[in-house]
């Protein structure tokens, strides 16, 4: 009994958590755009994918690009994450893509075309 009360308590919390990201999701944004930022001032975030375009289920998730020139030092991607989660929470509901500058040249830009917001 406790443990199916366990999971129900946890569906609950993320379904709040989730709620809470998706009402305050510009400022969210910000708060993310601003942590990259202060790791590398030359860093882009880029919000994109069906949250981006208003094509949102329950499972939905929030896709976002961080395009950085430290994107291949994985001590790098690993604190930028953990400060992202820390500060703004969202984990399993952010999607964080964290690639290099060719990376998003040659794949991203092709993929996300022009549907996509950059955060500024």
């Amino acid at each position: 009994m406790s443990r199916e009360y366990d999971f129900l308590d946890l569906l609950i919390e993320t379904g709040k958590e989730r709620e809470r990201i998706f009402e305050n999701l510009d400022s969210v944004l910000k708060k993310i755009r601003d942590i990259v930022l202060k790791w590398d001032g030359e860093a882009k975030v880029i919000h994109f994918g069906s949250s981006n375009v208003g094509v949102l289920t329950p499972e939905s998730d929030i896709d976002i690009l961080i395009v950085t020139k430290y994107a291949e030092l994985r001590s790098f991607i690993y604190k930028l994450k953990s400060e992202i989660y820390s500060e703004v929470g969202g984990e399993g509901i952010l999607e964080l893509h964290i690639v290099t500058p060719e990376i998003y040249k040659d794949w991203y830009k092709r993929f996300i075309g022009d549907k996509y917001r950059l955060i500024d």
